[in-house]
C-alpha cells in the first residue's frame, strides 16, 4: 500500500510518517515544504516530495500517482484575527487547498482521503457536563476552526459521488515530542519548576497523545467502516489542567508545586498582565465523546495519557 501524507515536516506529520514508514507493507511519500539536501532524520525508504502548493492545482498528478491513501494533514494554524490578508490566507490554504487536493486524488483514482480537521468545529460545548460529540451543533468560534469546516465541507462535495472516499477525523490539543502552540507553552511552564497557582482549576479537558492519533489516521485510512464518516478523536480520559502539569511534573522527576488562589485573584491577575485570553484557554472545559471511533472501529488508544506523557518527556530529553 502507498500512502501519501501532507505536511509531513509539521508536528504531527513527521510522526506519522516515522510511525507508518515502521509498518511493513507500506510505501510512504512525505510531502515537505523544503526537500532538505541530505535525508536528516527520515527513514530509510521514505519519498520526499516539495513543490507543491495547496493552493495550486499543477503538480499534484505525478505525486498522486499509484497513491492508495492520503492522509491531509497539511494547513495553517495561526493567524492574527483581524488581519484579513492572513484570514484569507487561511482559507485558501485550508478550505480551497483541501478542494484541489480533494480533485486532484479522485482524479488520480486515490482509493480514499483522511482529513485532520479540528474539534474546534463544534465551538465551545453548551455546559462542562457536556462532551462534544459527532451529534454535536456546528459552530466554529476562530477563523482557524472555520477555516477547516469549509475545508470538510468542500472534500465532502468533490468526493460525493465518486470512487474516492473519505474520513474526517476532529482532534483536541495533541501533545508528544515537538508540539507547537499552547502545548509548547505548557510544556514550558512545567519545565519551570515554578509555583504555580493553578490546583484550583478544575474545568477537565480531553487531550490526544500523536502516538495514538498516529494510530487513529492509520487505522481510518485502511477501514472500509470509516468510509464517509467523521470521527472525534482523544485519549479517553479527560483531566484538568492542573493535572495536566503535575502529569508533566511528575514524568520529569519534578515536584508538582501547584497550589490553589481564588478564580477571582487569578482573574484579576490575568487581566493585569494582560494574560486573560491564556487563562481562558486554561480553564475552558472541552471534553469529547470518542465512542463512535472505540464502538463502530473497536479502537482503542495505545498509550492512555500517564504512558504518553512519560513517552513525551523521555523523547524530549534525548
Amino acid at each position: 500500500m502507498r500512502i501519501l501524507v501532507t505536511g509531513a515536516t509539521g508536528f504531527v506529520g513527521g510522526h506519522l510518517v516515522r510511525h507508518l514508514a515502521a509498518r511493513t507493507g507500506v510505501d510512504v511519500a512525505a510531502v515537505v515544504r523544503d526537500c532538505p539536501a541530505t535525508r536528516g532524520s527520515w527513514p530509510a525508504g521514505v519519498e520526499l516530495v516539495s513543490g507543491l502548493d495547496l493552493d495550486a492545482a499543477s503538480g499534484w498528478r505525478s505525486a498522486l500517482e499509484g497513491v492508495d491513501v492520503v492522509v491531509h494533514l497539511a494547513g495553517l494554524a495561526h493567524c492574527n484575527p483581524s488581519d484579513r490578508e492572513e484570514i484569507e490566507q487561511f482559507y485558501r490554504v485550508n478550505a480551497l487547498g483541501t478542494e484541489m487536493l480533494a480533485k486532484a486524488a479522485a482524479s488520480a483514482g486515490v482509493r480514499r482521503l483522511v482529513y485532520l480537521s479540528t474539534i474546534g468545529v463544534h465551538g465551545s460545548p453548551p455546559s462542562e457536563q457536556e462532551a462534544l460529540s459527532e451529534r454535536s451543533g456546528i459552530n466554529p468560534e476562530t477563523p482557524y476552526a472555520a477555516s477547516k469546516l469549509e475545508g470538510e465541507q468542500r472534500l465532502a462535495t468533490v468526493l460525493g459521488d465518486c470512487a474516492t472516499d473519505f474520513v474526517i477525523v476532529r482532534s483536541p490539543l495533541v501533545y508528544g515530542p515537538g508540539a507547537p502552540g499552547n502545548m509548547q507553552r505548557l510544556r514550558r511552564l512545567a519545565a519551570s519548576g515554578l509555583p504555580l497557582p493553578l490546583a484550583g482549576l478544575q474545568s477537565r479537558r480531553s487531550f490526544i497523545g500523536v502516538t495514538n492519533l498516529c494510530d487513529v489516521l492509520t487505522r481510518l485510512g485502511t477501514d472500509p467502516r470509516a468510509s464517509r464518516e467523521s470521527f472525534i478523536a482523544g485519549d479517553g480520559e479527560d483531566v484538568t489542567v492542573a493535572g495536566f502539569l503535575e502529569a508533566i511534573r511528575r514524568a520529569s522527576g519534578m515536584p508538582p508545586r501547584l497550589f490553589r488562589l481564588p478564580p477571582r485573584w487569578l482573574g484579576g491577575g490575568a487581566r493585569l498582565a494582560g494574560r486573560e485570553s491564556d487563562l481562558r484557554k486554561l480553564t475552558d472545559s472541552i471534553r469529547v465523546d470518542t465512542s463512535r471511533l472505540r464502538v463502530r472501529l473497536g479502537w482503542r488508544p495505545p498509550l492512555d495519557l500517564e504512558k504518553g506523557i512519560r513517552a513525551w518527556i523521555r523523547e524530549d530529553a534525548r
